[in-house]
């Protein structure tokens, strides 16, 4: 097999206004595209037209998933995980719009479909005119979300080529670019964070205030991770207040399984965890500005943090870790009601597990190629 393939979708348009409101249909676009041999692949959507009634918040995404078809049972085809979502249409963006993404290749057999859902009270017209290239290939290119294990991928690059949806100068939801599920302001202008076009060498990122801003989910119990499992938080962001005492929340889950921040109230140990009911740490002040954190950690075991690449300070221990899913927010608590982030995110990563030290180091190495950070 060559080192590279081109898959593509012809210009088509679809209807999606006959949907009731809450509703989400799934059109499949293309299959058993053999995957076989391939390391990472490419979608590359062309919206041509786009159509949204205002006010239906409605939206469409094209996800490429794996396809459980075989040919030793080419009568059955069994639905596989979603590998990657790209966002092509949604209210406040406007057409034509190219949109990419990059994802690993875990399946020898994939499919692309295209998803509308329709979160508005009434039906709403939602009509899209799309086209697609999906690009096969053995690429040697690092990123950070072809690692194995990644469960969540929010990068606020992708406003400019498909995920966030930006609302003036302020963004009201961002997609996660793992299983396209969708962070929002819940409806309430005030916890949108502001768009930065060029934060760090060029590139942007999402402003959360400190006092407001957070973007939720509701995902199913356990969806990101299982009871008991270890987690590795990567950030490539900076902190704009750094002060003892003050907590700036990351990333946090209804669960409560743990809760990933800066300056834990715990005298001394400013970058941390809120875990088992009790604030835990690393021991030395996260620097403010912009680098690259990891949050190493492990169920039940010694758990590090990390800045651009070298340990900060010594390690905590954590309880035993519930399951991560339920209602989720980004910049805050779970619910938004409290402990804002007052800094940037230029991109948020959860991996399943933990990473070893070169594959730490090998993060922190492209946070200073693509961000030019420490």
């Amino acid at each position: 097999m060559g080192s590279r393939t081109r898959r593509v979708i012809g210009r088509t348009s679809y209807d999606f206004g006959g949907l009731s409101a809450g509703a989400t249909q799934t059109v499949t676009l293309d299959q058993r595209i053999d995957a076989s041999g391939f390391g990472s692949a490419t979608v590359l959507a062309r919206t041509h037209a786009l159509t949204i009634g205002a006010g239906s918040g409605g939206y469409v995404r094209v996800d490429v998933r794996a396809d459980g078809f075989t040919h030793d049972d080419p009568a059955m085809t069994f639905e596989g995980p979603v590998l990657c979502s790209v966002l092509v249409g949604a209210e406040g963006v406007s057409a034509p719009r190219f949109s990419t993404d990059t994802f690993p290749v875990s399946a020898s057999m994939l499919k692309v479909e295209l998803t509308a859902t329709q979160d508005g009270t009434t039906p709403a017209a939602l009509e899209v005119t799309i086209s697609i290239d999906l690009v096969l290939e053995d690429s040697t290119r690092y990123d950070p979300a072809l690692k194995r294990g990644v469960v969540l991928d929010l990068w606020a690059e992708a406003n400019t080529v498909a995920n966030t949806v930006a609302s003036g100068s302020e963004v009201s939801a961002w997609m996660d670019r793992v299983h396209g599920a969708l962070f929002t302001d819940g409806g309430v202008s005030t916890r949108r964070p502001a768009w930065v076009a060029s934060w760090q060498s060029g590139k942007p990122a999402l402003d959360f205030d400190g006092s407001s801003d957070a973007l939720q989910v509701t995902l199913a119990t356990d969806e990101l991770l299982g009871d008991g499992e270890d987690a590795t938080l990567v950030l490539y962001g900076g902190l704009d207040a750094n002060s003892g005492g003050t907590d700036n929340g990351v990333l946090d889950g209804q669960s409560q399984r743990v809760w990933f921040l800066f300056n834990t109230a715990e005298a001394g140990r400013p970058m941390g965890w809120f875990e088992g009911g009790t604030y835990k740490g690393v021991g030395v002040q996260a620097s403010t500005g912009a680098h690259a954190w990891v949050w190493s950690s492990k169920s039940g075991g010694s758990s590090s943090g990390y800045e651009d690449g070298s340990p900060l300070g010594s390690a905590a221990t954590l309880g035993a870790l519930a399951g991560l899913g339920g209602q989720m927010a980004v910049g805050s608590v779970y619910n938004a009601s409290g402990q804002f982030l007052d800094g940037k995110i230029g991109r948020l990563l959860l991996y399943r597990g933990l990473l070893d030290a070169d594959a730490i180091a090998r993060l922190a190495a492209w946070g200073r190629d693509h961000y030019a950070l420490p």
